[in-house]
């Protein structure tokens, strides 16, 4: 899929969420938008691991790629 389309999609579906959670009685609204926080500060976290072991993952690919033989 392509990834600024899943990112829109993502951003859609984020303010929709907020939108309904704006129509909720303010005694509900704090603790869902509380939730919601904590759901961001998790997802931005585990995306970080994932892209560093990606990129390691890549880097040892890289450094273990093709073997170079020496032509006399």
């Amino acid at each position: 899929m392509n990834e600024e389309l899943l990112k829109r999609m993502l951003n859609m579906k984020i303010s929709l969420v907020r939108k309904v959670v704006e129509q909720l009685p303010e005694s509900i609204q704090k603790p869902v938008k509380d939730l919601e926080t904590q759901m961001m500060r998790a997802l931005y976290d585990i995306s970080k691991e994932n892209v560093e072991k990606a990129s390691a993952g890549e880097n040892s690919k890289q450094a273990s790629g093709l073997k170079v033989i020496d032509v006399e």
